[in-house]
């Protein structure tokens, strides 16, 4: 998997997905919604507000939802609720980003943007997400010889990481990013053999 920092711009980001992680405060207050979010759902003239709507009545462990926009830049919106904002820890984050892999992968899609939000350890919530995004997207398939087709699917190749405003490309944020990777594909290959 393919990982590229990039500043924020949803609406020229081409992907097949997009990925906002959301807290449950982010819906639920008009005043307090994300500018992300909202640009978002513009751009999707709608659908991803609609289909967080509809989600709020699931449990809360399976909160994730995906529309088909109208939209060129890219085939399916998801986002994924990990949380309050008080209680808020990397890991939420890395377990929110494996769900949004699984999915993205489910819909065969070959490229995901993900957006990181700010949060107060930033660099540690982008390795967390890398975790996540890679060790989300192992599979162990070698010996199934059923669903031939389903083993050579379309899979999450390429990552795009949006930076939030006020965060830009930096050393630190680079390794974070290469050192979830890393570890990641490490725990990967230690599932394999």
């Amino acid at each position: 998997m393919n990982f590229t920092l990039a500043p924020l711009d949803a609406a020229k980001t081409k992907a097949d997905v997009l990925v906002l992680p959301l807290f449950e405060t982010d819906l639920s207050d008009k005043a307090k919604r994300p500018r992300e979010l909202v640009a978002a759902d513009k751009r999707l003239k709608g659908l991803l507000l609609a289909a967080a709507a509809q989600e709020a009545s699931r449990p809360r462990s399976s909160r994730a939802w995906c529309c088909t926009p109208t939209a060129s830049w890219a085939r399916q919106g998801a986002a994924h609720r990990p949380g309050q904002p008080a209680k808020f820890e990397p890991e939420v984050l890395r377990l929110a980003a494996g769900r949004a892999v699984k999915l993205a992968n489910k819909l065969r899609s070959k490229s995901a943007a993900f957006y990181l939000p700010i949060t107060r350890e930033f660099e540690a919530c982008a390795k967390a997400a890398v975790e996540g995004l890679v060790a989300g997207a192992y599979r162990f398939d070698r010996y199934r010889t059923t669903n031939k087709d389903e083993k050579s699917a379309a899979r999450v190749e390429k990552v795009v990481l949006l930076l939030p405003e006020g965060h830009k490309r930096s050393r630190p944020l680079d390794e974070a990013v290469a050192l979830g990777r890393r570890i990641s594909e490490a725990t990967n290959w230690a599932r394999t053999w």
